[in-house]
């Protein structure tokens, strides 16, 4: 099935009209319908459930699930269970990318299935993709911090927008705790214009620099490792006739 839509069509309301074209090729509703997180609305779901359709997906990241399940797994230890080892390649040839899988005690908003999986390659993405950011955000904020107080980085607000600038650049100020810092200096100033001669008067004067600190907010560092190399599968099939690992192999293959 192939159809062009206009530009403004988005991906997240086209499959219905996919779902219900590869029942009209196939003569019937039976059929494992795979897709990203984009099918996971409500209105797409509810209707190829409704048309007595199967379905597996993501679960999109702004789901509240995913949420719940982030703060969960900072004090619970999951009971993973093995489903998949499959041969690395490349860069991973000679190890092996294993898949775990839990079951939630929880169904979605929509009353269906989530499978949390953990992949032990995507594991490893995470962790590398978060210390490669972070890496850059301490390089870069040092630069920074060297040029406070010349040109165009003296003013509170200078400063407030290039270190936000810095995190919003490598998607990192969640790992970050930073401030403010002003420092008073004390400088002896001629008063008035003109070169200082026997009768110069002189006035001491206050004068703000702003600055920053900046430093790894480790708690949080850990809180979302412990995510590391996770995500969820969603799916209207039951266990009984579709057990964790049958999802994952749909899923991925």
């Amino acid at each position: 099935h192939y159809k062009a839509y206009d530009g403004n069509t988005t991906d997240d309301t086209t499959h219905i009209q996919t779902w219900e074209s590869i029942r009209k090729i196939t003569g019937h509703s039976d059929f494992i319908y795979v897709a990203d997180s984009k099918l996971c609305t409500r209105k797409q779901m509810k209707h190829i459930t409704k048309e007595g359709g199967k379905l597996i997906c993501v679960l999109p990241k702004t789901r509240k699930e995913i949420r719940l399940f982030k703060d969960w797994i900072q004090s619970h230890n999951p009971a993973w269970e093995e489903l998949l080892r499959k041969p690395g390649y490349g860069e991973s040839k000679g190890k092996f990318n294993v898949y775990w899988g839990i079951e939630s005690p929880i169904a979605s908003s929509e009353k269906d299935r989530i499978i949390w999986i953990l992949s032990s390659e995507r594991k490893e993405q995470d962790e590398h993709t978060r210390q490669r950011r972070m890496r850059k955000t301490i390089v870069e904020l040092a630069c920074l911090k060297e040029k406070t107080g010349k040109r165009r980085l003296k003013t509170e607000e200078q400063i407030r927008k290039a270190v936000t600038a810095v995190f919003k650049k490598h998607k990192s100020e969640a790992w970050f705790d930073w401030d403010l810092i002003v420092n008073e200096v004390e400088l002896i100033k001629q008063e008035g214009r003109g070169r200082p001669g026997k009768n110069t008067e002189y006035i001491r004067v206050t004068k703000q620099i702003w600055t920053f600190e900046a430093s790894l907010n480790d708690t949080k560092i850990q809180s979302d490792a412990a995510y590391d190399g996770i995500f969820p599968l969603i799916t209207n099939i039951s266990s009984k006739y579709l057990p964790m690992k049958s999802v994952l192999l749909k899923y991925k293959y």
